[in-house]
């Protein structure tokens, strides 16, 4: 039987071929270890060895710390080398004329010089106009220095050009204290005016070379009024003519216009309240008018489609019962008595329809009034 079978059938019935013998592993004994001391023997003499001293190893808040430590000294170092390069008196892009010359600080980076131009331009003509960009990238700083023609313009923008909004963003206004003021440093060398880098301990304030090395700034010496420009080294009077009763007498009267300007405004603030309030009523009125007179014109309508309804019913009952008399002359009194009956199933009908009628415009009555009652 199997002999008829195909060849890749009778491979599936052939008998595994026999397993190889392999001899057995011999196992190897470990040698044991005796350690250094039997090869002392072989090494030099040194009697003059260090002791190899090895690098402490440090935690990460030491490491945090440590990184802190060189970037400071390396931003200090920085600072040095840059404070002993800065001189403004040598500054060919400056102003020709500090005196003349105010700073813009708090600028937006969108800000262009015809937006600055022409705010500052209601306190005087403009000389130059400067706004000052990173070298690097020739993105703006953030500040700028304008040069009037005349010093009393300068002032002017100095006193009520504080926290206007160029760009959207509120400006700061300040004297240029480079070249007018001694021992005075920007920023980002330590100084300036503002207190949000100031450290928690004051700070040195002041270039080599200035008479001040070794002295510190308290941040109450660095508020906006305790410097002002050195005009003794001009030969100027100084700032007197600032207090006179003329410049007094001009702030008095621009108080009390900007006091008249803000009455008119709550005025006119309450005038609009007041009409807001007016036209909300009318508006009010008009919806209910326009609802009133809706539904009137509805209730109209649907009393002019019933009574063409039940004239209609009237006229096809005439019609009928015409119809019936001809068809039913000999019939007699059973005639006279399906009449009547028709007659009554019609007025049920009729009534019928018209409950179901009033039942309708009530519940549109009753949705109406709550849609109103929603919308007040």
């Amino acid at each position: 039987m199997t002999n008829c079978l195909p060849q890749h059938l009778l491979a599936l019935f052939a008998p595994r071929p026999p397993i190889i013998y392999l001899e057995p592993i011999q196992q190897i004994k470990n040698q044991k270890f005796t350690g250094l001391t039997s090869y002392l023997s072989h090494f030099e003499d040194a009697p003059n060895v260090t002791a190899i001293i090895s690098k402490p190893i440090e935690n990460r808040q030491q490491k945090k710390e440590r990184l802190r430590t060189e970037a400071s000294a390396k931003n200090e170092e920085k600072i040095r080398r840059s404070l002993a390069e800065w001189d403004p008196h040598s500054n060919e892009l400056a102003t020709s004329d500090p005196y003349k010359t105010i700073f813009i600080a708090r600028l937006s980076y969108s800000a262009t010089e015809e937006m600055i131009r022409r705010e500052f331009e209601e306190y005087g003509p403009i000389k130059k106009l400067k706004i000052i960009r990173d070298k690097n990238s020739n993105k703006p700083c953030g500040y700028a220095f304008i040069e009037f023609e005349r010093e009393r313009d300068m002032k002017e923008a100095y006193k009520y050009a504080e926290g206007k909004k160029i760009a959207g963003r509120s400006i700061i206004v300040d004297y240029e204290r480079g070249r007018t003021t001694k021992g005075w440093l920007p920023r980002k060398f330590g100084g300036g005016l503002g207190s949000t880098r100031a450290a928690p301990e004051p700070r040195i304030a002041a270039r080599p070379g200035s008479g001040y090395e070794g002295q510190r700034v308290s941040l109450q010496d660095r508020s906006r009024d305790n410097y002002k420009p050195d005009y003794s080294s001009r030969g100027r009077y100084g700032d007197s003519s600032i207090d006179s009763d003329r410049t007094r007498e001009k702030e008095r009267e621009r108080e009390r216009e900007r006091e008249r300007e803000r009455e008119r405004e709550r005025d006119r603030y309450k005038e609009r309240e007041r009409d807001r309030y007016r036209d909300n009523n009318n508006e009010r009125d008009r919806y209910r008018d326009n609802n009133e007179r809706d539904r009137y014109r509805d209730n109209n309508e649907r009393d002019r489609h019933r009574e063409k309804d039940r004239d209609r019913d009237r006229e096809r009952e005439r019609d009928r019962e015409e119809i019936e008399i001809e068809k039913g002359k000999g019939k007699g009194i059973e005639t006279e008595i399906d009449k009547e009956k028709e007659k009554e199933k019609g007025k049920e009908i009729e009534i019928e329809k018209d409950i179901e009628i009033e039942i309708e415009i009530e519940k549109e009555k009753e949705i109406e009034k709550e849609i109103e009652i929603e919308k007040e």
